[in-house]
């Protein structure tokens, strides 16, 4: 791991870095008993595709309304029948999604050494106010910027600019943390000092752009920028 350089603040992806989206499995599997997990995987593998083709598009949709046109794939996908009040109770599922185990403790050891904390995601406003604060992290968070304000989704440049205007036009002293690569080659190609956290040992995407760093866990993030700090 390479000696890491100073920066003024850390940003973080939130779904699948910091909030865990296999998590709503055990509220899925109350309304799809058999295959739940095969239910929100392909759930959310479509929550992304869309974000991608509407970007392609130049169309814009604010990701809750993403996430429920993915549900109504996936009911249709998978022939599960769900009444609007189920439906709705599964998309409330994405108010509620859990950290993962090691993201609040390292998000303390973060704050403590006076860095500043943030997230840039694909989630609308209100979406992420729900799920980092029923997640308990929202706290160490500040400021939370959403696509929404770029009315365009990851891996768009647009994204990333919203940083600039908070840290000064310098990205490279900004750190990005994601753990889907193809987040961390979008901050990449921009400048930012990003850490890939690769949890599921996934090969990082060909697209012509290597992160400044690759972890496997949280744990690791914190040690990176902690020594940036020190």
């Amino acid at each position: 791991m390479q000696s890491p350089a100073r920066v003024k603040a850390i940003l973080f992806d939130v779904y699948g870095t910091l909030l865990n989206p296999l998590s709503i499995e055990a509220q899925v599997s109350q309304f799809v008993p058999t295959n739940s997990l095969q239910f929100v995987t392909l759930w959310r593998a479509k929550q992304l595709e869309y974000s991608w083709l509407l970007s392609l598009m130049n169309r814009y949709e604010s990701f809750w309304q993403v996430t429920h046109r993915a549900l109504t794939y996936t009911c249709r996908r998978l022939n599960v029948a769900l009444t609007s009040t189920q439906s709705q109770q599964l998309l409330d599922c994405w108010t509620q999604v859990a950290p993962f185990d090691d993201v609040l403790a390292g998000l303390a050891v973060l704050q403590a050494k006076n860095i500043r904390l943030g997230v840039l995601s694909n989630g609308n406003p209100a979406m992420l106010e729900a799920g980092l604060t029923n997640g308990g992290i929202r706290p160490y968070l500040n400021p939370v910027l959403s696509v929404e304000t770029a009315r365009i989704f990851k891996p768009s440049p647009r994204v990333y600019d919203l940083a600039l205007p908070h840290f000064g036009p310098d990205p490279a002293k900004i750190g990005f943390v994601s753990s889907n690569s193809w987040d961390a080659i979008g901050a990449t190609a921009l400048g930012f000092q990003v850490c890939w956290l690769n949890r599921s040992d996934n090969v990082l995407d060909e697209l012509g752009f290597v992160p400044t760093y690759q972890v496997t866990n949280f744990a690791q993030v914190v040690e990176i920028y902690v020594k940036s700090k020190d």
